[in-house]
């Protein structure tokens, strides 16, 4: 038996917060319904439900790491009760007290005071994009229009948990490589800027000449020791200048081609896009957006920019009147697997269903190349890492050994 803190809903859309008993997750939840509560939250004891309240600079910075996943636990609690027969009005109250962070309660009470003035929820959640996005906006627009908004926000935190869930795996996996990466940093600093000098001191007091590639050594040793600013103030000017092309309209379509043209990380960057792509669409299509404007907001949630200016002529083709397979295979951008099995979609009138299938499909694709790439990318890491600071060790060992062979 294990202990649950809880946090419900009971009929008149008050707070109930406490501890159970029970065997499982799932018997926890039947406990509660049967006293006539509405599950929000539940989780074990050694389970984290969110960040410590405060306003701290470390709490504020925490919370914007984190705040796509608390955007998705707001949907999905949002959706419980509202599919709970609960009122809109209360479920937000309900919400709103439930907020672990200050920020985002206070995102939440404005969105709440705006429902209760008369405004709809989209409009309330439109005036905090930097949470909400269009594409979220829209498509509890498109709930409330049809009168779904429970099933709607069921949909939308089905997409939202999977795409934080695709991300956290990327994030996951690069954890590893870049530790990597930071250790042999380390590595090279401390013994260009305690071993090298020391070496050299050596060979000064004999008064010899060193080996040409220990003098190289000592020539990157006194680069590092003396001029580390020059080479921190290089790095900077070379990454804020990168950043700055990319940003500007030609160098951002230019990097993004380059992205696409790359051996792996292009197949890899195509599969990734085509699962976004098909899962906004699958969702918005589902929730009675037309297939036009479904196709708009796709095109402004891509990260890609040579995907996403295709997709502004597939939605021309699409308008006047032709289908959707036929242009998406024109552009060249989506694999030809998922370009089929939209095809399919459209004669069998399941475009939908088909849509969430590629979307599935090229999800699990992309995590599965990810974890392909990242098994060769990390011993190629190990192994270059490995040579560049052998490299350097064996360099001063060698010139240590010539010592003895210095003739007094």
């Amino acid at each position: 038996m294990a202990i649950f803190k809880y946090s419900a809903a009971d009929e008149r859309g008050g707070v109930v917060q406490g501890v159970l008993e029970a065997k499982d997750r799932g018997v926890a939840v039947g406990k509660l319904q049967s006293m006539g509560y509405i599950p929000i939250r539940l989780e074990a004891p050694e389970e984290k439900g969110g960040l410590v309240r405060g306003r701290s600079a470390l709490a504020d910075f925490l919370w914007r790491l984190t705040a796509r996943r608390q955007v998705a636990d707001f949907t999905r609690e949002l959706a419980v009760l509202v599919n709970a027969s609960l009122p809109l009005d209360r479920s937000l109250s309900v919400l709103v007290e439930l907020a672990d962070h200050p920020s985002f309660k206070s995102v939440l009470r404005e969105v709440l005071d705006d429902v209760t003035e008369g405004s709809s929820l989209a409009d309330g959640l439109s005036r905090h994009p930097r949470l909400f996005s269009e594409f979220y906006v829209n498509m509890v627009s498109a709930g409330e229009a049809s009168g779904a908004v429970g099933p709607v926000m069921s949909r939308l935190a089905d997409y939202l948990e999977s795409s934080e869930d695709l991300r956290d795996h990327v994030k996951s996996a690069m954890i590893y490589p870049a530790i990597l990466m930071v250790v042999t940093g380390a590595s090279l600093i401390i013994l260009l800027t305690v071993a090298v000098p020391r070496i050299a001191g050596v060979f000064a007091k004999l008064q010899q000449a060193m080996p040409l590639s220990a003098q190289v050594m000592v020539g990157a040793s006194h680069v590092v020791t003396r001029y580390w600013w020059v080479v921190v103030g290089v790095i900077l000017i070379f990454v804020f200048g990168f950043r700055s092309y990319i940003k500007s309209e030609r160098g951002r379509l230019r990097w993004d081609r380059f992205k696409l043209d790359a051996r792996y990380v292009g197949s890899v960057l195509r599969k990734a896009e085509t699962a976004r792509f098909a899962g906004i669409m699958a969702t918005l299509l589902r929730s009675g957006v037309q297939i036009l404007d479904a196709i708009n907001i796709a095109q402004r949630t891509l990260t890609n920019r040579i995907i996403s200016d295709s997709l502004v002529q597939v939605h021309d083709t699409v308008r006047e009147g032709g289908g959707l397979a036929g242009p998406l295979a024109a552009t060249r951008c989506f694999p030809p697997l998922a370009v089929r099995m939209v095809a399919l979609g459209e004669e069998t009138g399941t475009l939908e269903d088909m849509m969430q299938r590629v979307s599935d499909q090229y999800e699990k694709e992309t995590r599965r190349a990810i974890d392909r790439f990242l098994a060769v990318l990390q011993p190629l890491i190990v192994l270059v890492m490995g040579l560049v600071v052998g490299l350097v060790v064996i360099t001063m060992l060698m010139a240590v050994f010539s010592v003895n062979e210095i003739s007094f």
